[in-house]
């Protein structure tokens, strides 16, 4: 959870960065959609290894309890 925080931190700030400078209204849309699809595509990706992780740390409690 943590690192999909930081890395969406991360992509807040460049996409930021990239507003600015003398690019037309439609390069800076379509930077904006790039950059957009690009954190949509990390959420997704975090979301999927934090699901995993969690699912690892679930069997790691079963067996522990089962071995209690």
């Amino acid at each position: 959870m943590k690192n999909s925080i930081l890395m969406l931190g991360s992509a807040l700030i460049f996409f930021m960065a990239s507003c600015g400078g003398s690019n037309s209204a439609k390069e800076t849309e379509e930077s904006d959609t790039k950059q957009e699809e690009q954190i949509a595509t990390e959420v997704e990706k975090s979301s999927k290894e934090a699901k995993s992780d969690a699912e690892e740390t679930e069997k790691e409690v079963d067996k522990l309890l089962e071995d209690i």
